[in-house]
């Protein structure tokens, strides 16, 4: 499957830092690179990377947090972006075919 087999949504006045790339949370020249994957970065608005970063920026000083905001505003994708980041995932087929071994 493709890219292209998914409903896309349309966000006016939405501004994508990489249509296609990756969201880097991890400091410049660390290895491993903790990143958001480009299938899921593409469609998060900017205040949804944001709280991406802050989850992430807990979760290597070891803390806590708590994600809250509105009804509606992406808390969800918002979890599951990091995760999909933390555990290195690629938002790709691979993902689904290394998942069923």
């Amino acid at each position: 499957f493709s890219d292209e087999d998914y409903e896309k949504p349309f966000f006016r006045n939405h501004s994508l830092v990489g249509k296609k790339e990756p969201f880097v949370l991890s400091p410049a020249g660390e290895t491993p690179v903790v990143q958001i994957p480009a299938t899921i970065n593409r469609y998060l608005r900017d205040y949804q990377r944001e709280g991406v970063k802050f989850l992430y920026r807990q979760y290597e000083a070891g803390m806590g947090a708590i994600l809250g905001d509105d009804m509606g505003l992406g808390k969800t994708v918002q979890v599951i972006s990091f995760l999909s980041a933390v555990l290195g995932r690629t938002g790709t087929r691979e993902d689904i075919t290394n998942f069923k071994k």
